[in-house]
């Protein structure tokens, strides 16, 4: 496929936002139903923490551990990830 490079201030970052997809994260400000809340992500240059809302427009608490569906503009889009 075609390769884009794209030169920007978020070029300084360890990740790249797509890489965020189908991580898992937990909630340190709770997510409500139809606004924002934070997530942090352990990654490997350490942990990042992300505004996200709630995928399925479901409140969710703090300390609830959530999978990474999409992000847009730097918003993750969460839903709680139970474990199996």
């Amino acid at each position: 496929g075609s390769h884009m490079l794209e030169s920007s201030a978020e070029e300084s970052l360890a990740y790249r936002e797509d890489d965020l997809r189908g991580r898992l994260g937990k909630v340190i400000t709770a997510v409500p139903v139809d606004g924002f809340g934070e997530v942090v992500i352990e990654g490997i240059g350490g942990t990042i923490s992300k505004s996200a809302v709630s995928f399925d427009n479901q409140q969710i608490s703090y300390g609830t551990t959530v999978l990474v569906v999409d992000i847009n503009n730097g918003v993750l889009s969460v839903t709680p990830h139970e474990p199996i």
